[in-house]
């Protein structure tokens, strides 16, 4: 997510990051980008939920083997994407909670599905949590 990215299409679409990233300060530059912080795990499913997503979304581009991620997302009531690696995307394909995306799918494109398929839960302004 390029700053310059996120301005130039404009869209009606923000994430939220529970937790922290490596590269906080970059992300919340964008005005798109809100970060709860370090949190305790029993916090998560609450933080997520009191966050009003629409659909939660597991950015990891490692074929991972289980994903505490998205199973906190699923229990705090979100649909998901993620890309198409993996335990996470065959966790998706089985049980239909979400969709898969290709791995390396454009920043665009990649909005674009994003804010499409919030919408298509929720018709209003989309929040996307990483």
């Amino acid at each position: 997510m390029r700053r310059h990215v996120m301005r130039a299409r404009d869209l009606p679409l923000e994430f939220i990051v529970v937790g922290h990233t490596s590269d906080d300060a970059a992300l919340l530059e964008t005005g798109r980008v809100f970060i709860t912080g370090r949190y305790e795990g029993e916090e998560a499913v609450s933080l997520l939920r009191g966050a009003m997503g629409d659909v939660g979304f597991v950015p990891s581009i490692c074929p991972e083997t289980w994903c505490f991620t998205l199973t906190q997302l699923w229990r705090a009531g979100l649909r998901c994407v993620a890309f198409d690696l993996g335990a996470v995307a065959a966790r998706i394909h089985a049980t239909g909670r979400g969709r898969c995306v290709p791995p390396g799918l454009p920043v665009h494109q990649l909005n674009t599905f994003l804010l499409s398929y919030a919408r298509a839960g929720h018709p209003a302004t989309a929040r996307v949590h990483p």
